[in-house]
């Protein structure tokens, strides 16, 4: 999607992200989440996979009083999602490198409210449990992330690398069948969860096939995103946790 999307922008026109991206490999992570007086907070969370889960919203009850979530995803070292003392929520996520964001509609015509929330939005905290627990931080294992840029780059220059990258800090499901048919497309392409990537060992592919054929999805779906009728059949499709996408 670009600027010219008309499909989605009355809910997010006056609705504050609060964004933190994680890195879970060697630390779980606990955010402390204020509580907010407004009528529509929520936090979602995603991963490379672009599920997404809605874990605290004031439509369930949730951000009336201070709560705080702890994150971790199957790869975490040392930790496989027993209780902490201090936290009231605990998470697995579907990937090592995770976002969770929360929208808060800070209730602008409310002066009290307004500033009350905005208050609350600089009260967000994030510690790893090391931390929490009163120990050093684990030191950030060293990264080397591909190179990345629009999507059709990627197609064009280093879409295994890319893929094999996002397998190998991803949790695939053996019973969605989203995540098995995405495992089955690249295992002929020699992506696999857990393998490394070897440029001299890589398959042959057309890049500039694959670029184009990039291009073109991304046309049709800017397409059907602008035009409301089209648009209207997934609206309720998006967004959505792992299963029902």
């Amino acid at each position: 999607m670009d600027a010219s999307v008309h499909a989605i922008p009355r809910p997010n026109n006056d609705t504050l992200y609060v964004i933190s991206t994680l890195d879970l490999r060697a630390d779980p992570v606990i955010i402390h989440y204020p509580a907010f007086r407004s009528k529509y907070v929520s936090l979602e969370t995603s991963a490379f996979d672009h599920y997404v889960n809605i874990p605290l919203s004031t439509s369930k009850g949730d951000f009336a009083k201070p709560t705080s979530m702890l994150f971790y995803s199957a790869h975490t070292k040392g930790y496989s999602g027993e209780p902490v003392q201090g936290v009231d929520e605990i998470m697995e996520l579907s990937g090592d490198f995770a976002i969770p964001f929360l929208r808060v509609m800070p209730e602008a015509d409310d002066p009290d409210r307004f500033k009350e929330n905005m208050a609350a939005i600089k009260r967000v905290r994030l510690e790893t449990l090391s931390e929490h627990q009163g120990k050093p931080a684990e030191p950030a294992e060293k990264v080397d992330f591909p190179a990345y840029g629009a999507d059709s780059d990627v197609f064009a220059n280093n879409f295994l690398e890319v893929m094999q990258f996002v397998f190998n800090h991803t949790t695939f499901d053996p019973n969605d069948e989203m995540d098995q048919k995405a495992l089955a497309a690249m295992k002929p392409l020699g992506i696999e969860p857990g393998k490394q990537y070897d440029a001299d060992e890589a398959a042959e592919i057309d890049a500039k096939l694959f670029a184009e054929v990039a291009a073109q999805v991304g046309k049709k779906r800017l397409a059907i995103w602008n035009d409301p009728e089209k648009a209207k059949p997934y609206q309720a499709k998006l967004f959505q946790p792992k299963g029902h996408m």
